[in-house]
């Protein structure tokens, strides 16, 4: 179960685990040509992608909650995922965060219907 503030989602996929850089170095030559570094921890970035796949759908009524929660462009929540706890906000930086769409195409759908896409956010 996935956690986003009050807002439970299902299992979905988190398709970017490892695409973080958790150092950042930077490197300097001295006047005697000695090569100097300066590591340092990088707090927050790490981008995270959640895929809800047709086997694991989202339900219309959590696309909408999501989508509300997107609207606001300051909002910042928290994320419960695989045991691990997150400060984040959608990352509008790269396109739609929330970008889903019905599974089957229904002209009045209700809460239940099955949505799948992807949502984006990055850590702070």
């Amino acid at each position: 179960m996935i956690q986003l503030d009050a807002l439970e989602l299902p299992d979905l996929t988190w398709t970017d685990p490892f695409d973080t850089q958790a150092v950042s170095v930077t490197v300097r030559r001295r006047l005697n040509g000695a090569l100097t570094l300066f590591p340092r921890a990088l707090v927050g970035g790490r981008p995270i992608t959640l895929e809800a796949p047709a086997d694991q759908p989202l339900t219309h009524a959590q696309a909408v909650a999501l989508a509300a929660l997107a609207a606001d462009p300051t909002g910042t929540y928290a994320l419960s995922l695989r045991g691990l706890s997150f400060s984040v906000r959608f990352r509008w930086e790269d396109g739609n965060p929330v970008d889903l769409r019905a599974l089957i195409d229904y002209a009045d759908p209700v809460d239940d219907d099955p949505v799948v896409g992807t949502l984006k956010f990055i850590t702070l």
